[in-house]
Formats: C-alpha cells, structure tokens, sequence
C-alpha cells in the first residue's frame, strides 16, 4: 500500500467529476431511447451493460 491520503477537498472534486460524468453518460443513453419510453434507472442499465460489454471484448472473450 503506498499510504497516500486526500483531503475532504480533493475526495469530493474527484467524486463530484464522476458523478457528473456519470449522469451525463445516463442522460445520453436516456435521450437516445427517447422513442422506447424508458426510464433512467434502465438507462443506467444500458450505460453498465454497454461498460461489461467493452471489458468483455477487451479481453476477447466475445
């Protein structure tokens, strides 16, 4: 373990940048099945789903 610590400050501006990434990506997904109705709790769904699908082929198991 290499023992480095963050302040408050810095813990909260990196999740603060993730969690905004995060939700754009969903709002994206969202938008894109505008016509399909569904709600953004399936849009995160799509957002993982299409992460474990980019893991997968990365490592050429599809």
């Amino acid at each position: 373990m290499s023992r480095y610590c963050w302040n408050y400050e810095e813990v909260y501006r990196k999740l603060d940048t993730k969690m905004i990434r995060a939700f754009w990506k969903v709002a994206e997904a969202l938008k894109g099945f505008e016509s399909k109705n569904i709600d953004p709790r399936a849009a995160a769904y799509v957002v993982a789903m299409r992460r474990v699908i980019e893991a997968m082929k990365a490592r050429e198991w599809v």
